[in-house]
Parts: structure tokens; sequence; C-alpha cells
């Protein structure tokens, strides 16, 4: 049923596929290009705009790759500063796991981070200003919600879970 959706232009981007893979493909080589010549610090935020014409011919905003863009734009000494906060998250995620009554909230998060790893391979959403506020207002919310289940104790139960409430 799909392949008949796309056939009949039900799907008009699925036509056009092909070409977004080999126009990303362009893309990645001109980012790696940039990150070759500024490996170490990088150029600051939205380099591949500032550097595809010395690379390259394809013009875009960003990288289409959320790895190479933070590379491209922040070297690797950058992305290492940013990358204790990044692990610091995880962690208190992995925390959250034990508490039940974290559970909703949890799969909401966790859901919200698989999507812009996902999605972010591709391209780079994350850095519009709608996106990264919706993502980040959940995101950033973690430590309280963790906090608000340690410092209470009537929150802590095995019973305790949001679909008994």
């Amino acid at each position: 049923s799909t392949l008949i959706a796309i056939k009949l232009g039900f799907l008009p981007r699925f036509q056009d596929l092909g070409f977004a893979f080999e126009d990303r493909f362009v893309i990645w080589e001109i980012g790696l290009k940039g990150l070759r010549d500024n490996f170490w610090f990088g150029q600051g935020p939205l380099t591949y705009l500032n550097v595809w014409q010395d690379y390259g011919d394809k013009y875009t905003q960003h990288a289409h790759n959320i790895v190479l863009d933070t590379l491209l734009s922040y070297g690797a000494v950058g992305t290492g500063i940013l990358l204790p906060s990044l692990i610091s998250l995880g962690k208190k995620i992995h925390q959250m796991r034990q508490y039940p009554i974290l559970r909703r909230r949890l799969a909401l998060i966790c859901s919200f981070c698989s999507i812009v790893i996902l999605h972010g391979m591709f391209d780079l959403t994350i850095f519009w200003l709608q996106t990264a506020f919706l993502f980040l207002f959940v995101v950033l919310s973690i430590h309280n919600m963790y906090h608000e289940v340690e410092t209470n104790p009537e929150l802590q139960g095995e019973d305790k879970d949001y679909s008994r409430d």
C-alpha cells in the first residue's frame, strides 16, 4: 500500500528521497572538508553557512548532521566541553528509571532525545527556535523531576505510578 501511495503521489516527499540522500552526501562531504581545516576549534555557530562556498557549491544553512555540524562549528575542543553536560543528563535519565512514578515522564524524555538524535543524523531542525524551546523545556526539567521524587519519600514506592492515579 505504501508503494501505491508513493506511485499515486500521496507521499510526494518519497519521490524525492533519492535526491535528498544524494544532496546530503554532497553537504556532508563539504562539511568534512571544512572540518579537516578547523578540527580542533571549529569556526563558531553556523560554520557551514560561512564555509560552503570555499569547499563546494551546495548552499544550505547547516551540515544536515548533528554530529558533523557540532564538530564543524565548535571543533573537538568545544564538543569536548559540551560532553560533560550531556553525560550528566544521561546519568540523571538513567537514575530516573528507579522510580515508577517517573516512567511516563521518562518515556517522554527518551522519545524526545531519540527523535532529536535520529532526525539529527539527516537534518538539524533542533536549532530552530520553536523546536529547541520545546525540547529544552522538557529535557532541562529532568533535574527538577528527579529532585522532587528524591525529596518526597511518599512518591518513591513500588505501587506509585501515574497509570494508577
